[in-house]
């Protein structure tokens, strides 16, 4: 059966790991709690039929293409929400993953203390994959804690097309093939879609805008702001390590997203005015080029 199979690989994971095991695995804490959240409480994410994780990576399928292009940018953006605003503001520039948080004890004769704790919190980015193609949904048999249970799978031509379609690019980017967009809709495709040198992928921060404001300037400036200024301040502390890329493609995509949203509502001219004067203001007005390549 043919089905949207979707793959996301959490960026960033081996090598926080390797540094800090117990805040890397908050991050996998967090997609599990936004997930549940938006499910069980918010209504939200309501074309995937099933999502099946395993460690750093997810697989989801739908079928529902419209509904799905829109919930996937929706659960990108929520997860990089999570800890975004730490990143705007942070308590050491050089590390912009650095937090303090209060941590509660209750000693053995009862007296109750609450300490300052260092921790890191990671932002939760993935890069991904996704296609249309046959997927089979099947249970097998697993072992948990020493007893079988039932446990779904998947196989199929989807499958290793979405983990293909992941390795066309660095950062956070969400590629897709032909099969998946040719059944959205005109209105998700002018929306979501953007094809370049025989690469298509998602623009999912597009998902940070609202469609029904008309009021374009609120809209640019709320949506671009809360995006824009905490993967600056990632990129600015880790620009000369190896994921300064994933963070300047990331600040790429926002970019070109931004323009791209507002061009389709006849608002181009003073989108592109207000990025340039945003990036004058951080020095870095000479990379407007670098972010636009694409359009």
């Amino acid at each position: 059966m043919k089905q949207v199979c979707a793959f996301l690989d959490l960026l960033g994971y081996s090598n926080y790991m390797n540094s800090n095991f117990s805040d890397a695995f908050e991050l996998i804490e967090n997609y599990t709690h936004i997930l549940h959240t938006g499910i069980k409480l918010d209504g939200q994410y309501n074309s995937f039929k099933y999502v099946i994780p395993f460690s750093d990576s997810i697989f989801i399928i739908s079928e529902k293409t419209d509904d799905f292009i829109e919930d996937i940018s929706r659960f990108l953006l929520d997860n990089f929400y999570l800890t975004s605003n730490e990143y705007t503001h942070p308590i050491d520039p050089s590390e912009p993953t650095k937090v303090i948080i209060k941590k509660a004890r209750i000693s053995r004769d009862g007296k109750f203390t609450v300490n300052d704790i260092e921790a890191r919190w990671y932002p939760g980015i993935f890069r991904g994959g996704i296609t249309f193609d046959e997927v089979k949904t099947f249970v097998q048999i697993g072992v948990n804690n020493y007893s079988l249970y039932d446990q779904i799978n998947l196989a199929g031509r989807g499958v290793v097309k979405a983990v293909s379609l992941e390795k066309q690019g660095r950062g956070p980017r969400i590629f897709c093939d032909h099969e998946f967009i040719k059944l959205l809709s005109s209105e998700k495709r002018k929306k979501f879609i953007h094809g370049n040198n025989n690469i298509t992928e998602i623009l999912w921060p597009v998902a940070a805008y609202i469609d029904s404001n008309t009021d374009y300037h609120i809209e640019l400036v709320n949506g671009f702001s809360k995006l824009f200024y905490p993967v600056l301040s990632l990129w600015k502390a880790y620009e000369s390590t190896p994921a300064g890329i994933v963070y300047f493609n990331f600040l790429n995509l926002i970019v070109f997203s931004t323009i791209k949203y507002f061009t389709d509502r006849n608002y181009r001219e003073d989108a592109i005015r207000f990025i340039k004067e945003k990036l004058e203001e951080e020095g870095i007005g000479y990379y407007f080029e670098s972010f636009t390549y694409l359009l």
